[in-house]
């Protein structure tokens, strides 16, 4: 019995160390973004691709910086051919990260956006963004939902992103 208690404690220990080991240095991801709210009503859902660094502040807490592109269809009622919503996505971000490799993410920053329809091309904004999420680290394999509220004016610019990445 002694035994099992010995290997149930390596194994979270290990894991707790495989997990705190990722949270620090860069990593890439990809996924899906899926528009919320007024942002629903006119645009598709997109994809998404990006990278972050952290820094360890704390043996289960990180801080870091993370940057992402988003693109996101508009939605045939909109457009005869083509339209679109570009955004770049710029935040200070803090992690903790639990032993076995969940994790919690939370981010403030700027997005930039830009919507084209058709012909016609809008002017680039930018505007406040507050991020939120959590994830799942196994080894260098993470795996992230976040729900992301851009400030715009007069509208709830939402929208949630599924990833997927690596951690070097």
């Amino acid at each position: 019995m002694r035994h099992h208690r010995l290997i149930v404690l390596l194994t979270l220990t290990l894991a707790g160390a495989v997990s705190a080991s990722a949270l620090a240095g860069p990593s890439i991801f990809a996924g899906v973004s899926l528009p919320t709210g007024d942002l629903a009503d006119g645009f598709k859902t997109g994809l998404h691709a990006g990278a972050a660094f952290t820094q360890p502040v704390t043996p289960m807490g990180s801080i870091g910086v993370r940057g992402a592109f988003n693109r996101f269809a508009a939605e045939d009622i909109l457009v005869a051919d083509d339209g679109h919503l570009n955004m770049i996505e710029l935040l200070g971000i803090g992690k903790l990260t639990l032993p076995a490799g969940p994790y919690f993410v939370a981010g403030l920053g700027l997005t930039n956006w830009k919507v084209t329809l058709d012909d016609w091309s809008g002017d680039s904004e930018t505007d406040f963004t507050v991020a939120a999420g959590v994830g799942y680290t196994l080894v260098k394999l993470q795996l992230e939902a976040m729900y992301h509220n851009i400030s715009t004016e007069g509208e709830s610019s939402a929208y949630i992103t599924a990833s997927a990445g690596l951690a070097f």
